[in-house]
């Protein structure tokens, strides 16, 4: 029987976040990174009303049914059920609470993450187009009904006082490899991780001007008005544990840290926007790994400004499309996110660095620029410049205004996944800037980055299916729940960055 089961629990142990087991000789600059994405889901009836109920279980239900096999899935993982494994490209959809949500794999580089931020998307679209059609969904729902599954930050549909706490939101939380010593506080490294934090925040809380997705936002004396980011009014602490409540804009310890070993960990942010633009999303994690690698190489602790209040900051810059507002730091100077941000860069700039990581650096230095002498310059870029010049356009148009209910409705299509949301319709129109190559994201459907530990996940997950695919039902291996420490064997991966599936042959040989 153990003989039978233990593939399962192999595959199990390649997580693909959080990252497990890293080793104590990885150098940051092969930084591992991963992105995890929560979706909105909503029907909208013929009659153009929302349902007020959620669909994740009821779309995931129909992929578990009809489309898995497709993706080449595994479940269940752990004691739930809805979650899916591919084989085809080593990330996991699975329904988390009332949504679903999406991982990639693990990713080396920022463009990377992009690109398979984007093949979460082009999932989901797959799956809802094929929802729609499914006949289990027209014999329960009228005519012309539809699925919306969309990528916003928030369901900002309705006037509150407290959107952190009234408004539902949906998250796109970053992973990266990141060193313990800057959470560790025993011994005498409280100096050093004191040190990192204030060091981090002024890059996080001015980094919204780079990954701000827009959007409507409702405040009690203003009214409604557009913001770089509703994400940010979610966030309630400067350091903190939570995710759903308490939500903060520095983690106060690694994720995961108890199991993990050799100094490294991962570092788990959940301020950022979801993005639909790759290039908010290059950005966003291209410029927080080379800002990474700067606190870990480098002596900067006199370099940057000390803010006074970094969470009011992050609001302040998030509330301010005009990018004028000006945040205090210590000894009574003010700084714009912009200022800011070219601090870091002049802080970046004196790394060694990649390939890869120079391209990131040149463009983030492009972008700082450009908004700096007019944010116009990035509507066929940047999501919150995106949106706004696109809305602006729509309400010239149609002769309307920041408080008319059809502008939250713009935002909230703006991010719907599937061909008729507002930004797919501006990327085909291009009027975005492309930036994959033709058929990239449909060939990364069904490949694994070739250079982690995903390409091996995929490649166990492919030819395990192939061993079952003549049972009943080839993806339910187990019909009992397990637990997470009876995780052994030889093929556990302990390496995030090994990708040779040698091993993985060499097992399946003797298993014939």
């Amino acid at each position: 029987m153990w003989r039978l089961c233990r593939p399962f629990y192999i595959a199990l142990l390649f997580a693909t976040l959080p990252l497990e087991f890293f080793s104590i000789h990885v150098r940051m600059r092969k930084r591992i990174m991963g992105v995890e994405t929560e979706y909105g889901a909503a029907l909208r009836f013929f009659t153009g009303m929302f349902s007020h109920g959620n669909p994740s279980e009821d779309i995931l239900r129909h992929f578990e049914r009809e489309r898995a096999g497709e993706f080449l899935a595994l479940l269940p993982f752990n004691t739930a059920d809805l979650c899916f494994w591919f084989g085809t490209n080593g990330a996991k959809l699975y329904k988390d609470g009332e949504h679903m949500e999406y991982s990639s794999p693990e990713c080396r580089t920022a463009r990377d993450v992009a690109l398979y931020d984007k093949v979460g998307d082009a999932i989901l679209a797959h799956i809802v187009n094929s929802y729609e059609r499914a006949e289990h969904f027209r014999k329960r729902f009228q005519k012309n009904t539809r699925a919306y599954v969309t990528k916003n930050n928030s369901d900002f549909m309705r006037e509150t006082g407290d959107p952190g706490r009234d408004v539902h939101m949906f998250g796109s939380h970053e992973n990266y490899l990141a060193e313990t010593r800057f959470f560790d506080f025993t011994g005498n490294n409280l100096s050093s991780v004191l040190l990192f934090r204030h060091r981090i925040a002024p890059f996080l809380a001015s980094r919204v001007i780079l990954h701000g997705a827009g959007g409507m936002v409702y405040q009690p004396i203003t009214g409604w008005t557009y913001a770089l980011s509703q994400r940010a009014l979610a966030i309630e602490r400067m350091v903190g544990c939570g995710t759903t409540g308490d939500r903060p804009l520095i983690p106060l310890t690694l994720r995961d840290c108890s199991q993990l070993g050799g100094g490294v960990g991962r570092f788990h942010l959940i301020c950022g926007d979801s993005n639909m633009s790759p290039w908010s999303v290059y950005l966003r994690f291209g410029a927080t790994h080379l800002v990474l690698r700067a606190l870990e190489e480098l002596k900067v602790s006199t370099t940057i400004p000390d803010l006074v209040d970094p969470l009011r900051a992050f609001k302040q810059f998030a509330l301010d499309p005009g990018l004028c507002e000006r945040a205090e730091i210590t000894h009574g100077i003010s700084y714009t996110a912009l200022e800011i941000q070219a601090l870091y860069l002049e802080i970046v700039s004196r790394l060694t660095m990649s390939e890869e990581e120079r391209a990131v650096f040149e463009y983030w230095q492009s972008v700082v620029s450009r908004l700096r002498q007019d944010p116009e310059e990035l509507s066929g870029e940047l999501d919150w410049v995106i949106k706004l010049y696109a809305l602006k356009a729509s309400m010239k148009k149609r002769r309307y205004t920041f408080r008319d209910e059809r502008a939250r409705m713009f935002d909230l299509l703006y991010s719907y996944v599937g061909e008729s949301g507002i930004y797919s319709r501006l990327e085909k129109g291009g009027v975005v800037k492309k930036f994959f190559e033709a058929g990239e994201v449909e060939r990364a459907m069904h490949a694994s980055p070739k250079n982690t530990r995903a390409h091996l996940r995929a490649f166990f997950l492919r030819n395990l299916y192939e061993r079952r695919k003549g049972h009943d039902d080839p993806f339910r291996l187990l019909p009992w729940d397990f637990d997470w420490s009876w995780l052994v064997g030889d093929l556990a991966i302990a390496d995030p960055f090994a990708c040779d599936p040698d091993r993985i042959r060499r097992y399946f040989k003797k298993l014939k």
